[in-house]
């Protein structure tokens, strides 16, 4: 349909959407997977006929062309089109969409649960079976190719220790932090308890209007 090819991003997921599923695996002493999908916009088919020239070194007769079959990465609508594919996939498996947003998802197999939290290609995992956990890996593995990065400790820009036995977890953008000083020629700035002169009174006076 004309109005699919204007859709041309994949939603992903707000960090309050990873926020709770760390909160959630703490309360319910979940494990925290983390894994991403491989060469992901090239796995799924195009919706609309797309024409065009071959690549440098691969003559064609003059007249002809090629049609694209299969997504590409730099084709507007890939990321779209890898969203729909993987929707598509974790519904038809027995997922749940949980939220407005179509990027976090639940599964229930008796009393063992997975959720799942999407931002395009990564994925953050909490399950409280490693069973269930190793079943879904296996069976995704013959859809797409996985990277899978074992327990959750850095995404997004955030580290993340995740203390399963003390039901704790703690987010620490230090290395972000870092980064924004050095760029800042900062990266050897002295820190100080209180960065203003001693002695110095603040008066109300002193308030913006």
């Amino acid at each position: 349909m004309p109005w699919e090819y204007n859709n041309t991003y994949s939603p992903t997921s707000r960090f309050a959407a990873v926020r709770t599923i760390i909160a959630t695996a703490e309360q319910e002493g979940m494990d925290l997977h983390h894994w991403d999908i491989q060469g992901a916009f090239c796995t799924s088919d195009v919706d609309t006929e797309i024409l065009m020239q071959p690549p440098t070194g691969y003559a064609l007769p003059d007249g002809q062309c090629l049609q694209l079959c299969k997504s590409l990465y730099g084709l507007r609508q890939s990321s779209a089109l890898f969203y729909e594919n993987l929707e598509r996939w974790m519904t038809d498996y027995g997922f749940t969409p949980i939220g407005p947003d179509g990027v976090m998802f639940r599964l229930d197999r008796g009393s063992k649960r997975l959720i799942v939290s999407l931002y395009v290609d990564d994925g953050v995992y909490a399950s409280n079976s490693d069973d269930l956990y190793r079943t879904f890996l296996a069976d995704i593995s013959k859809k797409y190719t996985l990277s899978d990065s074992g327990k959750l400790s850095f995404y997004l820009g955030v580290a993340i220790d995740h203390d399963k036995e003390k039901g704790v977890a703690t987010l620490s953008q230090e290395s972000y932090i870092n980064t924004l000083l050095e760029r800042f020629s900062m990266g050897d700035a002295h820190p100080v308890p209180t960065p203003s002169e001693p002695g110095t009174r603040l008066l109300k006076s002193m308030c913006p209007a």
